[in-house]
Order: structure tokens, then C-alpha cells, then sequence
């Protein structure tokens, strides 16, 4: 008859998560509100187990997150409607594209 093993503890780690995620220790869950766009490749999550304080090893891996842009639109580009008016051989007064979105920030 093959031994059994009881798991008394898991606790969870994980690096590398894209901004405003975070894991439970306890769980392993990944939960919040991501601040960033992108595919991530290098979150690596570990788990470590015990048995009534007796360590029973640990095994990592990564996870790939992918975090979109909102479906509703609300990150892309709005460019506002313009209107420019000149006169022939007159210089035109500089236009200036307005909307949300645009600016490029670092």
C-alpha cells in the first residue's frame, strides 16, 4: 500500500507581476486591478508545501498575463473635429489638434 502525504500548508510567491496585481499566500489567487498594457512572460509563481511543519518542497513556474486595453475604447485616441481657415498668400493661424488621448507621456 502506497504512502500518503498530507498537505497542512501551501503558501504561495510569485515575481515579476504586471502593476496593480497581486497573489494570495494562501491561495495562490491573482487578483486586482491592472495599471499597465501588455504581455507578460516573466511572472513566476512558486508554491511551497508542508506537512505538519515538515517543509515537502517547492515548485516554480511562469505565467504568462496578457492585459488588453479596455474593450469600451476609453484608452484609444479622440481626436477632436477642427476647422482651418486661410487666405491666399496669408499665413494661416497655427492649429493646434485637440482631444484625449493624445499626449505622448513617458
Amino acid at each position: 500500500m502506497a504512502a500518503t502525504v498530507k498537505i497542512t500548508k501551501a503558501t504561495w510567491t510569485i515575481t515579476n507581476l504586471p502593476a496593480g496585481l497581486s497573489m494570495s499566500s494562501t491561495t495562490g489567487e491573482i487578483t486586482g486591478t491592472p495599471t499597465v498594457v501588455g504581455k507578460f512572460t516573466n511572472p513566476t509563481a512558486t508554491v511551497a508545501t508542508e506537512c505538519n511543519g515538515v517543509s515537502l518542497g517547492s515548485s516554480s513556474n511562469t505565467v504568462t498575463i496578457t492585459i488588453n486595453t479596455p474593450s469600451n475604447g476609453s484608452w484609444g485616441p479622440t481626436l477632436n473635429a477642427g476647422t482651418i481657415t486661410g487666405t491666399v498668400d496669408t499665413a494661416i493661424t497655427k492649429y493646434t489638434p485637440t482631444g484625449t488621448n493624445i499626449a505622448v507621456t513617458a
